[in-house]
């Protein structure tokens, strides 16, 4: 019993260990995500101020403002790997 029980305790840590990678990677994933589409984000909003595009007013009273969303999408070169983020402001 003593044999199977600590065979039991290794194979609990292996999985331990695995999944506190996997978090890891995860977490890593995200973050590289996030950091790309901020720099997007930050190229998209420069482009829109250089461009003028709009001026910030007071909003009138009884009035609803314009709900936005980001859209992201990726530029892939030709073998494949992403070349660039691009993020898009649009009005929902």
């Amino acid at each position: 019993m003593e044999g199977i029980s600590h065979l039991i305790f290794i194979l609990l840590l292996i999985d331990l260990l695995l999944m506190i990678i996997l978090e890891l990677l995860w977490r890593h994933l995200i973050q590289r995500k996030e950091n790309s589409g901020n720099k997007a984000i930050d190229e998209e909003m420069a482009i829109l101020d250089k461009n003028k595009t709009w001026d910030l007013v007071k909003l009138p009273t009884r009035r609803k403002s314009i709900g936005n969303k980001w859209v992201f999408k990726k530029k892939f070169s030709a073998e494949g790997k992403v070349k660039k983020y691009k993020a898009c402001l649009v009005a929902k």
